[in-house]
């Protein structure tokens, strides 16, 4: 396998399907469990997983510094004080929207971007106001992800960029996928989540893969697949899914192991590793090494792939 860093992208054309979710955790395992060097880019308007990242951080620190508060308390503070550190990286442009502000990406993006989450983890963070670049001409800043990383040397420095997009096409999407090597495709199952699948693969195949420019560059998109997210064990579920194996199987995996549903997750922790331990979480715990198991394998197989060409 090459040893320059692997840069993925996580989308899926529909919201609420456990993509920044899977992001985090995925990034998580990859810096803990492998040792790997891991950057997330935050490139959703809606910066969900900057909010996560920097609230679990604000949490650490109150933790460790105030004692006998109850946990309602350090976390009503903990979010009023990721707010206001929000606030500051926002407004001194230490965010993703720089990288789509400039038409040239420099060497000083880097430290004007990229923020330290911890040992293994850093993130650029996401901002509201990339919702404002996707307006107008935009055909100059399809390469703008890619020379970020280029010009940075990203790929010599961490060993996985992770990239969490948008669920809409637009040039934020467009330049992700462009500077990737790998996609991962998060979803429910219901059909409203497979037809958000289908336009993906549109939108792929009609405004990168089949363009004759992208084609020219000699890149190469590869799909790891659909992770099932957020699943509850119903027949209607499992009928669904059979499906989807039916029409995509040939053309895109689909990932064993699924991310159950469980209501107290989103707002107990946000790593899973966190309650690996914990009997109550067993069944999340074991689905996502599974998962992982598989996500390595596949890009492993793909590395060996082109290795052999």
């Amino acid at each position: 396998m090459s040893d320059e860093g692997k840069v993925i992208s996580f989308i899926n054309m529909k919201g609420g399907v456990g993509k920044t979710t899977l992001t985090i955790n995925i990034a998580n395992y990859l810096a803990n469990k492998e040792n790997k060097k891991i950057l997330i880019i935050d490139l959703d308007p809606q910066f969900n997983a900057t909010q996560a990242l920097l609230l679990k951080q604000e949490k650490h620190k109150l933790s460790n510094n105030i004692n006998k508060q109850d946990e309602d308390e350090v976390e009503f503070k903990a979010e009023v004080s990721s707010a206001k550190q929000y606030k500051k990286l926002s407004k001194n442009g230490k965010t993703a929207f720089q990288i789509f502000h400039r038409t040239v990406i420099t060497k000083n993006t880097q430290k004007d971007i990229i923020y330290e989450f911890s040992e293994n983890i850093s993130f650029v963070p996401g901002d509201l106001e990339l919702s404002s670049v996707i307006a107008g001409d935009t055909a100059s800043k399809v390469g703008l992800i890619d020379q970020f990383i280029k010009i940075n040397n990203l790929k010599e420095k961490f060993d996985f960029i992770l990239i969490d997009c948008p669920p809409t096409w637009s040039i934020l999407t467009h330049s992700a996928l462009y500077a990737s090597k790998y996609y991962l495709i998060p979803s429910k199952l219901d059909f409203y989540s497979s037809i958000g699948i289908n336009s993906l693969q549109n939108k792929i195949s009609e405004k990168l893969t089949n363009d004759c420019m992208y084609q020219e560059t000699s890149r190469k998109l590869f799909n790891l697949g659909i992770v099932f997210s957020m699943t509850t064990n119903l027949q209607s579920e499992k009928r669904l899914r059979e499906t989807v194996i039916k029409d995509y199987d040939t053309k895109i995996h689909v990932f064993d192991a699924e991310i159950p549903l469980i209501p107290s997750a989103s707002s107990s922790f946000l790593f899973y590793s966190e309650v690996e331990n914990n009997k109550t979480y067993s069944n999340l715990s074991n689905s996502f090494e599974k998962i992982m198991s598989e996500f390595i394998s596949q890009i492993t197989n793909y590395e060996e792939e082109l290795d052999n060409e």
